[in-house]
């Protein structure tokens, strides 16, 4: 059994109430008369329980920036920041959310300059890996603790990773379309954007599980879509008009809506097989009517809030991640599941 706040204040010769005062920073305490009761509590092991933590820390408000881009996957992911900003309100935390965050690397590390230079006391951002972004951030967490979401950073510091793990998640499509593809051929993997390490992990993972499995064409220097539904319908034609033998295509990013549907357009819906990544109205679409063979989802409102609630126990309670990066589910859909409500995996309910 734990020392008591009672037990305390017998061995310091002080009142439960000075005790109490001096741990949670209520009242005026003589210095000398609070050094003997942290002395004693070093002495006894005592450790504040997390709820007057919570309590005292209520006292004291943080104020958190999330870094959003302007994108509609992230509307799912900005739900999550919403759900715990109104559950961490209570604990006096105050969140300031960049809503139109562009995936630009230029103007993200302006963003950040700019935030270096205001009062705040945490940071949580999906960023580009490019070497602007990445020095920013460098500089943004020598003062304040920065996590990132959805999508990391290479050779950055930070608090801590919240997202899938693309690579495995790479792998997974990769396991797939080997499966489907057993006699070999010719097969396209298509990039969002370069600069997010998200799309590269994915891309490396499908590549070396597809290539264990069989001998394959891949073709990796497509152009990117941008996150661009018109873009990726383009660039997808220009694969299918160019690329007679083309059996399969990977999407690592956005604009599978128009992938989707240069694919039905051509034709060749069912003869080539489409792998997509997350359920987006389009994206689901294409599954159910068979243009996209399987979907990976990744739980973007999981990787919402979770950051907010990481942040929280960091600041407030001094409770350090448990890993540098924490892994959200690989969620395989295809059509018999798609359209399936996300849910909580430890009770079921949904979301």
């Amino acid at each position: 059994m734990g020392v008591t706040i009672k037990q305390i204040a017998e061995l310091a010769g002080v009142s439960r109430g000075t005790v109490d005062r001096a741990i949670h920073g209520r009242g005026d305490v003589n210095p000398e008369t609070k050094e003997k009761i942290e002395r004693v509590m070093r002495e006894t092991g005592y450790r504040p329980n997390a709820v007057a933590k919570a309590l005292k820390a209520a006292q004291n408000p943080v104020t958190l920036d999330v870094l959003v881009p302007s994108s509609p996957f992230y509307a799912d992911l900005l739900r999550g920041v919403r759900a715990a900003e109104e559950f961490y309100a209570h604990y006096g935390v105050r969140l300031r959310v960049a809503e139109r965050f562009e995936l630009n690397g230029a103007s993200q590390a302006a963003m950040l300059r700019k935030l270096s230079e205001e009062h705040t006391d945490g940071i949580i951002m999906a960023a580009l890996d490019v070497p602007a972004v990445r020095e920013a951030v460098s500089c943004a967490a020598e003062k304040v603790p920065v996590i990132t979401c959805n999508s990391d950073l290479t050779g950055v510091k930070r608090l801590c990773f919240v997202g899938q793990d693309h690579f495995a998640a790479g792998r997974a499509s990769g396991t797939l379309m080997g499966k489907m593809l057993p006699q070999g051929g010719e097969v396209a993997v298509v990039p969002g954007s370069r600069d997010m390490l998200a799309h590269m992990q994915r891309a490396a993972g499908f590549r070396q599980a597809l290539q264990e499995q069989g001998e394959y064409e891949l073709l990796l220097d497509v152009r990117e879509t941008g996150e661009s539904d018109k873009r990726a319908y383009e660039v997808v034609k220009e694969l299918l008009d160019s690329r007679k033998n083309l059996a399969g295509i990977c999407m690592t990013g956005g604009g599978q809506a128009g992938a989707g549907a240069a694919l039905a357009d051509s034709g060749r819906a069912g003869e080539i097989r489409l792998a997509c990544y997350d359920t987006l109205p389009g994206t689901v679409e294409h599954i159910k009517n068979g243009t996209a063979d399987y979907t990976i989802a990744q739980d973007p409102f999981l990787q919402g809030c979770l950051p907010v609630k990481l942040m929280y126990e960091y600041l407030a309670l001094g409770k350090e991640p448990g890993r540098e990066r924490i892994f959200t589910r690989i969620d395989i859909r295809v059509k018999d599941n798609v359209e399936d409500q996300e849910y909580d995996m430890f009770t079921g309910e949904d979301r």
